[in-house]
């Protein structure tokens, strides 16, 4: 895979990675949000139909009072006058004050005038005898110990849940002795449960608390509402939220569930605002990953696949000499400058490696020139034992340049050398030590062929020591001598050279160290 596909790959995946994580931490941490949010919405429209209905009791109770501290309701628990009846209570008077029930009792707690209307057909009805019973049980709504005495709230009766007041009888200037109870109370119908939504502009629903079958999502909240928890929200749908809540009777027992339901405008504008953040986010992240692959394919892979053409092309043509362009000032920069040495490098070996070939190419023809002029110049006579060199003198002018320029003949060469000039009398010739910095050597011939003379049987071995001690001089550039007789194993002759004082040989040998000494 490419550098540009590898970037490419390594960005998205990272910039995917991130999308992903951040699309999820901003679902949970927004959305949990939004919905905290939505929560603390739905309780507050709770509070507000709660609050609307108390506020429906306090009418009840203001209109209970109006009635109560009168100087004619004070007399007629007290005379039961009809006029009291037929002036006050008789036609629409209930139903203006959006009363369903009104009930006098006298100070012993006897009940002298009860009525009851039907406030959405306008028509008298019959009392609830629900409400009867309840007092004829428990008279305490009906028993007021001073005149500041108050008593409001909600009855759970078999007729429905009932809102009333209970005030003492007192004067129109609110003196006493109390002359008995005023009571009015108004249902909590679906008349006034739309009155309440109209109010609140509230999906509003109430149940008793004791109703046998209640909805799966009152029984729910029914479930889950204590005294540390008095509202409970619970999201139905896609679409809408809950909010439900418990109110208790005026004995402080749980009387009602309230259930307001709402359009869920928060959730929804949650869900709208993370998708407007995502849009966003994929958009910022493309124009990001657009921009840093243009910014890497200017600054980074656009000079990485030059400096890689470049080095390409030096290879494919083998031009050592030519050099990458360093441009800038960064590491790239700094990878081009430090190609450019290791190509200057390579120019400098290479150049050194063709000066050392054509010094070797040199030495070697010389070195074969030598040893062809040993082949035909130098003659040995087996009958004087003498060894003369009539053409030893033009081969050491030969050597002369190699030893001159300071270069070594090779134990190659050597072997060259000995082997060109013996291969007529010996089988083979072999250096077997040759180190030019101990200036040693050890030489092993085998025996001469046949019908050949043989100058290394000489006893003296003079012969042979100097004929070699002057090649190995000329290889080592030193004094050199025999160091011991030749030695005789297996058929085969060795001879040791090192470095030290010439001693005086045969007068032909001296002469031919000399002639080499001389020529170093």
């Amino acid at each position: 895979m490419k550098l540009r596909k590898k970037t490419l790959v390594a960005l998205g995946s990272a910039l995917i990675i991130f999308i992903v994580i951040l699309c999820g931490a901003s679902n949970t941490i927004i959305l949990n949000g939004f919905s905290e949010v939505e929560k603390r919405d739905t309780e507050m429209n709770v509070n507000r139909v709660v609050d609307a209905l108390s506020n429906e009791i306090e009418r009840i109770n203001r209109s209970c009072a109006d009635w109560a501290f009168w100087d004619d309701s004070y007399q007629f628990v007290e005379d039961g006058n009809l006029a009291y009846i037929n002036s006050n209570l008789l036609g629409p008077s209930l139903v203006n004050l959006k009363i369903n029930i009104m009930l006098l009792a006298n100070a012993s707690n006897q009940i002298v005038y009860t009525r009851a209307v039907d406030l959405a057909e306008e028509e008298v009805i019959t009392f609830p005898q629900g409400l009867l019973d309840h007092l004829t049980a428990n008279d305490l709504l009906l028993h007021h110990n001073n005149t500041v005495s108050s008593i409001t709230g909600l009855i759970n009766l078999p007729e429905g849940i009932l809102m009333f007041s209970s005030l003492p009888i007192l004067t129109s200037d609110g003196q006493g002795p109390i002359h008995g109870t005023f009571m009015m109370g108004r249902f909590l119908d679906s008349v006034e449960i739309d009155h309440i939504a109209k109010i609140t502009h509230l999906d509003v629903s109430i149940y008793g608390y004791d109703e046998p079958q209640l909805p799966p999502d009152m029984q729910k909240a029914k479930d889950s509402l204590t005294d540390e928890k008095p509202a409970f929200v619970w999201p139905m749908n896609e679409e809408y939220v809950a909010g439900y809540t418990s109110l208790r009777d005026t004995y402080g027992n749980p009387a009602v569930l309230l259930r307001v339901e709402m359009s869920r405008e928060i959730f929804k504008q949650g869900q709208v605002s993370i998708s407007y953040f995502i849009s966003g986010l994929l958009i910022l992240s493309l124009a990001f990953l657009a921009l840093s692959l243009l910014l890497l394919e200017k600054q980074v892979l656009s000079r990485i696949s030059k400096v890689s053409k470049n080095v390409t092309d030096i290879g494919a043509s083998g031009d050592i000499t030519a050099r990458l362009t360093v441009c800038g000032a960064d590491e790239l920069s700094n990878l081009t400058k430090d190609i450019n040495l290791m190509l200057g490098k390579l120019e400098e070996s290479r150049d050194a490696l063709m000066r050392a070939k054509e010094g070797l190419e040199l030495q070697v023809n010389q070195m074969r020139a030598i040893s062809q002029a040993l082949i035909n110049d130098i003659g040995i006579e087996r009958t004087t034992g003498l060894l003369y060199n009539s053409g030893w003198e033009a081969a050491i002018n030969e050597a002369k340049p190699i030893i001159e320029s300071g270069n070594k003949i090779t134990k190659f060469d050597l072997e060259e050398v000995f082997k060109a000039h013996f291969s007529a009398m010996y089988e083979e010739t072999v250096i077997d030590e040759f180190d030019v910095e101990k200036k040693m050597a050890r030489i092993t011939m085998t025996p001469p062929r046949e019908g050949q003379s043989d100058i290394m049987t000489d006893p003296s071995g003079y012969y042979c020591m100097g004929f070699l001690a002057g090649l190995i001089s000329l290889v080592l550039s030193e004094s050199i001598g025999l160091t011991q007789k030749p030695i005789v194993k297996e058929g085969k002759v060795c001879y040791e050279f090192t470095t030290r004082a010439l001693e005086p040989y045969e007068k032909s040998a001296y002469k031919l160290y000399a002639g080499v000494h001389n020529a170093l």
